[in-house]
């Protein structure tokens, strides 16, 4: 998408795409620079993995990163495997968190990053969201392995039965 009349901004949401371009999505890349890149990536590598980045940066040239579709608790539910892009985001070269759900982008502010050929800020709005998420409390897992345990014995007790 291209966002602004005077000065674009170019943003690319990946969505829900493994890291492999199309042979005329690579071509389209070439002549159209993209600014900032939502990229769903997590440490587990859900659906780009971390090592992937290198080449999805190398095709589209980005100058800003943002992650996406990485667990929040509240959320994300546990049993779809997801991580926090937490290692990825510490092991870049150029980062920032957002501290908040709300980030203001602008041509001035993406032409005032010092970024060598190749390189592009990582921006992590971590657990920061725009609307309000489920209260789940500290220790939410241990007490469902403790369910998850009552249910096995009871299992166990009455499989003679």
């Amino acid at each position: 998408m291209e966002i602004g009349k005077k000065d674009p901004i170019r943003i690319v949401h990946w969505g829900d795409n493994k890291y492999e371009l199309l042979p005329q999505n690579q071509e389209f890349f070439k002549t159209h620079p993209v600014d900032v890149l939502i990229l769903p990536m997590d440490d587990s590598g859900h659906i780009v993995t971390p090592k992937q980045v290198p080449e999805v940066v190398r095709q589209l040239k980005p100058k800003v990163i943002i992650p996406s579709h990485y667990f929040i608790k509240g959320i994300v539910n546990p049993s779809y495997t997801v991580l926090t892009p937490d290692r990825w985001f510490i092991a870049q070269k150029h980062n920032q968190l957002t501290g908040t759900s709300h980030f203001t982008l602008s041509r001035k502010w993406l032409d005032s990053l010092k970024l060598a050929d190749g390189e592009f800020l990582a921006l992590y709005f971590e657990n920061h969201v725009a609307f309000q998420i489920i209260d789940i409390p500290d220790g939410w897992e241990d007490q469902l392995k403790m369910s998850e345990d009552a249910l096995t014995k009871f299992k166990a007790a009455n499989k003679s039965q």
